[in-house]
């Protein structure tokens, strides 16, 4: 957050704007509106924080095309990128082109100046991609494997919550109407009443386009029912990104800040010129303590920024608490239906536990129809509000008792808790789904359970790593996941790959085997194999792995529809996965590459310095 007011505030100096009025417009938008909400989620604030150094650097390819602001903008990019939001990333590379045009207009540049610009700019973006190139190429294989790719969507699967309907007027209200949880509309009050005296600037050309930028984005952001969205539907790379409209807002909150920079240096200028410059000084302190006071007047701090709030220390304290007895070698998944999930995201990173859906808004389509199957017997991985892909619950007792009779895919993804918040605990459907299920209560007393957050134990999950001396080939997953569902289905006596089969049917059944390195990226099993057979690891088949069989490359196969099958002879053997995907080594090539870029970028600025001071 001070990166994104520090950057607007230099932003405003370099258009000239007084040191008051450019602190007032860096506190607006750090401080108030849209982007301080964005806290909650901390990779979107990372994304979208270094538009305003970005823009920083467009004013400054536009007036002088040095060297060291191309640099500046690469940086900008490639830190917004790494943060792996590529939303915002796209979303300020647009605003860094229309800043471009709107100051290259308002320095009256001739068409052959342009080009300078222009190649800078062009120059700076394409670097900044390159630097995160390994970002980029690990965001295109999970986008080839998840439930919706880089192609047009549709406008259900944009707006998986819903969008206003009916007409522009209704669509716009709701764009602008105050959150549940506070009472000021998402801009606060401060920026578009300080905005309003930008009007009075003498820089009205550059305001003008500031607003016409504002009023474009704004127009864009009220959704379908606005003819503008048709044009952002034009935009190339915009079309694979969900909710678009509250996303924009960020955009126009950083136009809205700076209308209302120049709007205070208005003011500023007036009071300087009828009651001297001591006045034109209280004007900006005034306008700077409004902005300081605004958001104290409104819950959007507390919202936003929940780290300190007792009620959400004692959450966390609860979560910890359930962790603590969850072993971190065994598989958890949440019960989170519904839009707002009750257990906060990233829990699994956080306390070091195996999480199946560790919050991942493009879901594996293997994945989505596994549990899809799961929950409703259906097999679909069309898109659901929020996120498919992970454990929902069916609406009605009955869907739960069905559920249940399907537990058989939770056994064999080797689930042995599942965890909900307490807030879930007089779900009854969860509990109609555990009791039929034959799910444990965990702690057993009823008092401590009744007093501890919601913990279930699954007695009958299997091994995260089996083997099995017999294998079918696998048929359609319309037929194959009611297979997998059945009670009956033994994958240690006979399991399904998409390959050639193995062994004989009725075969010896087979046995768990030992996990002796597990992390991340790299998994090693010690199997002893009483014949040739398969290894099953009930992880989520995923490219890139590759696997080794005492140092020697073995092929990995999709077993049981969703997971992971190495095939290994009869003996004593070490079978080694590990993740190293094609798109590694070319990948760190071109971010090298672009990193060398932006070195040169560099130098080139230092040498240019130095001869301006010689």
């Amino acid at each position: 957050l001070m990166i994104v007011g520090a950057g607007l505030a230099w932003l405003a100096r370099r258009l000239s704007l007084a040191g008051l009025a450019a602190l007032v417009a860096g506190c607006l938008y750090s401080m108030n509106g849209p982007m301080p909400l964005q806290a909650t989620v901390p990779n979107l604030l990372e994304a979208g924080a270094w538009l305003t150094p970005g823009a920083v650097a467009v004013h400054g390819i536009v007036h002088g095309g040095r060297p060291g602001w191309a640099a500046l903008l690469a940086g900008s990019l490639a830190a917004s990128l790494l943060a792996g939001y590529p939303q915002y990333s796209v979303y300020s590379c647009y605003a860094w082109a229309a800043l471009l045009l709107i100051l290259g207009i308002d320095a009256r540049l001739a068409l052959r100046r342009w080009l300078v610009p222009c190649g800078w700019f062009a120059l700076a973006i394409v670097a900044g991609a390159l630097v995160a190139t390994p970002q980029l190429l690990a965001a295109f294989e999970l986008t080839a494997e998840s439930t919706r790719g880089l192609g047009d969507q549709s406008f259900r699967s944009m707006f998986p919550m819903g969008w206003p309907r009916g007409s522009m007027w209704h669509a716009a209200s709701w764009l602008v109407q105050s959150a549940s949880t506070r009472s000021f509309p998402p801009f606060g009050i401060v920026a578009p009443v300080l905005a309003v005296f930008a009007f009075l600037h003498p820089s009205r050309r550059l305001v003008l386009s500031l607003v016409a930028l504002g009023l474009l984005v704004f127009g864009i952001a009220i959704g379908p029912a606005s003819p503008l969205f048709d044009l952002y539907l034009l935009l190339p790379g915009v079309e694979s990104f969900r909710m678009p409209t509250r996303r924009l807002l960020f955009v126009i909150g950083f136009v809205l800040a700076l209308l209302a920079g120049f709007g205070v240096d208005a003011l500023m200028r007036l009071a300087r010129e009828r009651f001297g410059r001591q006045a034109a000084h209280a004007v900006g302190v005034l306008a700077l303590g409004v902005v300081f006071v605004e958001p104290f007047l409104d819950d959007t701090p507390r919202e936003a920024l929940p780290y300190f709030e007792p009620d959400y220390a004692e959450s966390f304290a609860d979560e910890a608490r359930v962790f603590a007895r969850v072993d971190p070698s065994e598989r958890v998944l949440f019960w989170n239906p519904g839009p707002q999930p009750p257990l906060p995201s990233k829990l699994g990173a956080v306390f070091g536990v195996r999480v199946f859906d560790d919050y991942e808004p493009m879901s594996l389509e293997r994945q989505a129809a596994y549990f899809g199957y799961l929950a409703s017997g259906r097999i679909s991985t069309s898109e659901r509000a929020p996120f498919f892909g992970r454990l929902f619950f069916p609406k009605t007792l009955r869907g739960a008792r069905a559920m249940a009779e399907r537990r058989r895919l939770l056994d064999l993804a080797s689930v042995r808790y599942l965890i909900g918040a307490n807030r879930q605990r007089g779900n009854r459907i969860i509990h109609v789904f555990a009791e039929a299920a034959g799910l444990v209560r965990e702690p057993a007393s009823p008092k401590a359970w009744k007093e501890s957050p919601l913990v279930y134990r699954n007695d009958r999950a299997l091994p995260r790593a089996f083997a099995t001396y017999s294998a079918q080939r696998a048929p359609d997953p319309e037929a194959l996941l009611p297979r997998l569902a059945s009670p009956s289905f033994d994958p240690l006596r006979s399991s399904y790959v998409e390959g050639e089969p193995i062994g004989p049917g009725g075969a010896r059944r087979g046995h768990a085997l030992t996990i002796e390195r597990d992390e991340p990226t790299r998994i090693e099993i010690q199997a002893e194999m009483a014949a040739d057979g398969l290894v099953v690891l009930a992880d989520s088949f995923y490219p890139g792995w590759v696997a080794r069989v005492d140092g020697e490359p073995a092929a990995i196969e999709v077993a049981n529809f969703l997971f992971r099958g190495v095939r290994v002879p009869a003996g004593l053997h070490r079978v080694e996965l590990s993740y190293e995907p094609s798109w590694l080594a070319p990948g760190w090539g071109a971010s090298l590459a672009g990193c060398t870029v932006l070195g040169a970028l560099g130098v080139a600025e230092v040498r240019r310095r130095r001869r301006e001071r010689a």
